[in-house]
């Protein structure tokens, strides 16, 4: 299975209906990351329509399919990207928060990133779920634990990833972005299996 027919197939029809509405001009988009060689272009954006134009992004996703033995090097890289992306429209937009997902096979988790204090940027994990893969574990999927899970977050997107009523309380508390190459930089090249990750995938 591919990284496009996994999120096109399983994580599309449910992300749209909880994080995209046409109605609010919000929209999740899968990006064809082959269109260009660029160290921070995400899988996908949820992007404000304003008109017939792409407004300001929201949050993003980042895919990754289930190999024989998981890529914790690749996944953190994503989780980097992710962090760095969030914080970029946070302040660019001047959001109150945004958001952002990460796939890893059948695996999804979610987070938000906020500006509380001077500075000080928070990356939180809302959650973590496993999609079904097939028709036969949807039933076991739709609990009412899992629904009122998506309920939540959904709710937390809606009511906090939105252009902000104090803008410039935003703008003052914010600071300026390392460049992510930069940031790369810092990255052992060389992996190690045995290296303790402090994330964890799946």
């Amino acid at each position: 299975i591919s990284e496009s027919e996994l999120w096109s197939t399983y994580f599309d029809p449910l992300l749209s209906a909880i994080i995209s509405d046409n109605e609010r001009n919000t929209l999740l988009r899968w990006l064809n990351k082959q269109a260009e060689d660029n160290l921070i272009r995400p899988d996908a954006s949820i992007t404000m329509i304003d008109q017939l134009q792409f407004g300001a992004h929201l949050g993003f996703g980042e895919v990754k399919i289930i190999q024989p033995t998981c890529d914790k090097a690749a996944l953190c890289s994503d989780f980097l990207r992710l962090a760095h992306l969030t914080k970029e429209c946070l302040d660019n937009h001047l959001l109150d928060a945004s958001f952002s997902f990460q796939i890893y096979g059948f695996s999804i988790s979610f987070y938000i990133t906020r500006l509380p204090v001077h500075k000080i940027y928070t990356m939180t994990e809302l959650d973590k779920m496993q999609f079904p893969k097939s028709l036969n574990d949807i039933s076991a999927f739709c609990c009412p634990k899992n629904l009122q899970l998506l309920v939540q977050i959904t709710n937390a997107f809606w009511s906090q990833c939105k252009p902000s009523l104090s803008p410039s309380i935003i703008k003052e508390r914010s600071t300026k972005s390392v460049n992510i190459s930069l940031l790369y930089k810092f990255v052992d090249p060389h992996k190690n299996r045995k290296r303790v990750c402090h994330d964890f995938f799946g």
